[in-house]
């Protein structure tokens, strides 16, 4: 086939018999200086060289390797092949949709533990907020009113734990009320 110049017929070359790496080189040097001013055409031809070239059992792996190597001086016209495109958007748009998807579930299970800790928060600062209305009730019952109204404002577990600690030890009335009015500010 090289010494008739088929050169439309060099894609084919891997899969005869007497394919080696100087043969198939020499194809590649042909095709390139053939189809000269036609790209496309070369990448046409070029990517048919090549799946053939890996599925054949004709050549050897280690000719297989070189002539892949120098291919890889041939890619900008691979590069061109609509199909070559075509593949690799293909591959852009499902790499796309597969992190669209990662980010979905990691986005999701963000959320799930941000509710998680929320609601846990939101839980204890509730039982805090009752503890220490009830240790109103029980130590100064007329500031009852003013303590469920006051405490209300205070959402953050540890800001609820200092004010518990400090009611329980408040010595009198005017104290807590005191400390309830400082509550608004």
């Amino acid at each position: 086939m090289l010494e008739q110049h088929l050169v439309f017929l060099y894609a084919l070359l891997p899969t005869m018999d007497d394919a080696n790496y100087e043969v198939l080189a020499q194809a590649l040097e042909e095709m390139k200086e053939y189809y000269e001013g036609r790209p496309k055409e070369l990448s046409t031809h070029l990517l048919w060289f090549d799946t053939l070239l890996w599925r054949t059992d004709t050549v050897s792996s280690e000719d297989q390797r070189k002539v892949k190597t120098k291919m890889e001086q041939l890619d900008d016209f691979l590069e061109q092949s609509p199909y070559v495109q075509k593949k690799r958007e293909e591959g852009r748009e499902e790499g796309r949709e597969i992190g669209r998807e990662e980010g979905r579930e990691e986005g999701r299970e963000e959320g799930r533990e941000e509710g998680r800790e929320e609601g846990h928060e939101e839980g204890l600062a509730e039982g805090l907020q009752k503890a220490f209305v009830t240790i109103v009730k029980g130590r100064f019952p007329p500031l009852v009113e003013l303590a469920q109204e006051r405490v209300l404002r205070v959402t953050k577990p540890d800001e609820l734990g200092l004010l518990l600690k400090q009611i329980v030890t408040i010595p009198d009335e005017t104290s807590a009320l005191w400390l309830l009015n400082s509550m608004a500010a």
